[in-house]
C-alpha cells in the first residue's frame, strides 16, 4: 500500500486545539480540561513541538508531541523532548512504515530535531506502542525502566536522623542548592531546579502535590515530591544527593502522612519499557507513545 497523499502533516496551529482535544479523549478515554492541555504544552520557555495529520475533509487523523526538556551531560546542556499524547484516529495502516502516524513521526523529527533544536527525543510507551514502534522501525533503542517499591516503615534508627529537619512546602532556593549538588551523579539527566518544579507540579491545574525536603546539617540533602493516594504514596520526583539513605527513610515515613490510610508501599516510577533517539541527524526517527488507544495519557 502507498502513503495516502492527500494527508496535511505540519504543526499544530491554535485553531487546532479543539480536534486536538477531542482526539485525545476518544483515544484515551479523558477529557483534558483546556487550563491543563495549555499548561502541559506551555511553550515557555522551550518552544512547541507537536505535529498533527488532517485528511482531505479537514478531519484529524494523527498527533504526536514531544515536551521540550532541558538535559544536562557533564559537558554541556541541551535540548530533549519526552514523548505524550500520541496518537492516530486512523487504524487502517497503523503498523506501515509509511502509515499516517509513521509519517507524522518523522515530520516532527524534520522540523523539530536536530543540533541546536531537540537532540534526543525518549518516552515510556505502552506495550501495544512498544509492538507499534517495533513493527514500523522507529525505535532505535529500547530499555527497562525498573519499578521500585518498598513498604513504609517507622525509621529504624531514630538516634541517626537528630541533626535532620524535615520541611513541607516549595523552597526554590533549597531546590536550586539540592539540584547544583546532586546535578553531578548523573552523566545524563533531565535538568529539575526550582524552575522546572514550579512548572512542572506548583503551575499544574487541578492537582495537589506535596513538597517534602530533608536538611542535613542545616543543607539540603534530599527532596520529593509525592501524591498521597489511600493505598499507597507516589513518588512523582526525587532529588537527592546520595550521600545518606537515611534522608530518603525520613522522606517516606513524613510523606506516609499524605495519605488516608498508611500505605502498603512506597512506589515510583511505572514499569514500562523505554526508548530514545538521538536526533542529531535530519534522518533520524523517534518512536510514539501511544499508538491509536494505547498509552498512558497521563502522568503523575
Amino acid at each position: 500500500m502507498t502513503a495516502d497523499p492527500a494527508l496535511e502533516i505540519r504543526a499544530l496551529r491554535p485553531t487546532d486545539e479543539p480536534a486536538v482535544r477531542d482526539g485525545f479523549e476518544r483515544a484515551f478515554g479523558v477529557r483534558r480540561s483546556l487550563e491543563e492541555w495549555r499548561w502541559k504544552f506551555d511553550p515557555r520557555p522551550h518552544g512547541r513541538a507537536i505535529e498533527v495529520a488532517f485528511d482531505a475533509r479537514g478531519e484529524l487523523v494523527a498527533h504526536y508531541a514531544a515536551l521540550p526538556v532541558e538535559m544536562q551531560r557533564p559537558e554541556r546542556h541541551f535540548l530533549a523532548g519526552q514523548i505524550v499524547d500520541v496518537f492516530t484516529r486512523r487504524k487502517l495502516g497503523l503498523f506501515r512504515r509509511r502509515g499516517p502516524l509513521t509519517r507524522t513521526i518523522e515530520s516532527l523529527v524534520a522540523r523539530c530535531c536536530g543540533p541546536g533544536r531537540l537532540e534526543l527525543l525518549y518516552g515510556f510507551p505502552s506495550l501495544r506502542a512498544l509492538e507499534l514502534g517495533r513493527a514500523t522501525g522507529v525505535y532505535p533503542a529500547e530499555a527497562a525502566v525498573p519499578r521500585l517499591q518498598a513498604p513504609v516503615a517507622p525509621v529504624a534508627h531514630p538516634s541517626r536522623l537528630a541533626r535532620r529537619l524535615v520541611q513541607r512546602g516549595f523552597d526554590a532556593s533549597g531546590l536550586d542548592a539540592l539540584w547544583s549538588a546532586a546535578a553531578l551523579r548523573y552523566p545524563l539527566a533531565a535538568v529539575r531546579d526550582a524552575a522546572w518544579h514550579r512548572r512542572r507540579f506548583l503551575d499544574r491545574p487541578g492537582v495537589a502535590y506535596e513538597q517534602l525536603g530533608v536538611r542535613r546539617r542545616g543543607r539540603p540533602a534530599a527532596w520529593a515530591v509525592v501524591r498521597g493516594e489511600p493505598e499507597r504514596l507516589r513518588w512523582a520526583d526525587l532529588v537527592w544527593d546520595g550521600e545518606s539513605a537515611a534522608d530518603l527513610e525520613l522522606l517516606a515515613s513524613s510523606g506516609s502522612r499524605a495519605t488516608t490510610r498508611r500505605p502498603a508501599c512506597c512506589a515510583t516510577s511505572a514499569g514500562a519499557p523505554s526508548r530514545t533517539r538521538s536526533c542529531a541527524s535530519r534522518r533520524a526517527r523517534s518512536s510514539p507513545t501511544s499508538s491509536t488507544r494505547s498509552s498512558s495519557g497521563g502522568s503523575i
